[in-house]
């Protein structure tokens, strides 16, 4: 079980996140530490700024196509986890083409 704020994941909802994003359970679990860790606030939800804080976006060339693709352009939106593991899922080599499109169109 996971816990945040006034958030809980229990097992039905980290089987849901697994079915949605092809994330293993290990990496939803991994996924919900880096999560909290970009939570400075600890709000239980994070900024498109905090978003991008990630190693991985925060130097990447292509930053403003992907805020553009994953529609991240308000930077004072917000994300759940459970839209944090929607929007990392489209990087998911496990997820099908087909998967990763219909995920966008998901709401959370």
């Amino acid at each position: 079980t996971l816990f945040r704020s006034n958030e809980v994941y229990g097992p039905e909802e980290i089987e849901e996140l697994q079915m949605t994003s092809q994330f293993s359970r290990r990496q939803i679990f991994r996924l919900y530490d880096i999560f909290m860790g970009l939570d400075i606030y600890e709000q239980g939800k994070l900024t498109v700024n905090e978003f991008f804080r990630l190693p991985q976006l925060s130097s990447n060339p292509l930053q403003d196509r992907i805020r553009c693709v994953l529609h991240l352009q308000d930077e004072n939106e917000c994300m759940s986890f459970r839209q944090f593991v929607n929007h990392l899922s489209v990087f998911n080599p496990s997820m099908s083409r087909d998967a990763k499109l219909r995920c966008k169109s998901v709401t959370c």
